[in-house]
């Protein structure tokens, strides 16, 4: 009876890995350059009933009698196959179609590889980067110590990055919210929602992924002014950034009403 107990618990522990590994691949189909994954299961070690038994003179021998005891996570696959490609409105990003990855550096000289083809011109080095920051490698601009190049864009010329800056038009009144810096992660999309389920207290929530920005206001709250608005609003999104500022400074909600 144990052993049936064991190898149903081992059954069901592998089979909540594979629902963990779908709902990642799930969770990530927005996701650009990420590889599905598949969990691979394997049988376990064999219980021996009773030993193989040699052949005699008058009979012949028996094979032992065994039984399994449950399955066990072999591993987590990623699976390497080609996605569909996808147009875009930026001239500067690629895919790779076939094998082969984009090769990356940090400013430490640290090699990474990614399939997310999202890349951007750093304003201040002039170098191609990845959403992250890193640095492209390619077989032109200033070589590295272990031989590999960072790509230089010689011909963007004057290109300067811009604060980002939005106007929203709401019941008459032009309400603009703008960015402090100009930022090499690239654009910021911010949303600005009202909810009357915040606790009493909480004026404002601010979450961040993915390059967006949403900011919930506490519809049972009131606030003083434009300027206390954005003390919270700020105040909200360094807690969301773990304690740091964000690259883009400090967001300002203003209106040419006030």
């Amino acid at each position: 009876m144990s052993t049936s107990m064991y190898s149903g618990v081992a059954g069901m522990e592998a089979e909540q890995t594979k629902m963990d590994v779908i709902g990642n691949n799930i969770a990530n189909v927005n996701t650009y350059g990420y590889k599905s994954q598949r969990a691979v299961f394997s049988d376990v070690y064999y219980q021996t009933l009773s030993a193989a038994t040699r052949g005699t003179a008058t009979k012949g021998g028996t094979n032992p009698s065994t039984v399994g005891v449950g399955s066990t996570l072999l591993g987590v696959q990623t699976m390497q196959k080609q996605s569909s490609f996808q147009s875009t409105s930026s001239g500067l990003d690629v895919a790779i179609n076939g094998e082969g990855y984009l090769q990356v550096m940090d400013g430490s000289g640290n090699i990474f590889y990614t399939k997310a083809g999202m890349l951007g011109y750093d304003a201040n080095t002039g170098y191609l980067v990845d959403m992250n920051g890193n640095f492209v490698l390619g077989n032109q601009g200033t070589t590295t110590g272990d031989g590999l190049q960072k790509i230089k864009l010689d011909n963007v010329g004057s290109v300067q990055a811009k604060a980002a800056s939005a106007t929203e038009d709401i019941d008459g009144t032009n309400f603009t919210i703008s960015a402090q810096n100009a930022s090499k992660a690239g654009n910021l999309s911010v949303n600005v929602i009202s909810s009357d389920q915040m606790p009493i207290g909480q004026p404002v929530e601010a979450t961040i992924a993915n390059g967006t920005v949403t900011v919930t206001l506490n519809a049972n709250e009131k606030f003083t002014s434009l300027d206390d608005l954005n003390t919270k609003i700020n105040s909200a999104l360094t807690v969301a950034n773990g304690g740091k500022a964000l690259d883009c400074g400090d967001l300002t909600i203003s209106t040419d009403n006030a």
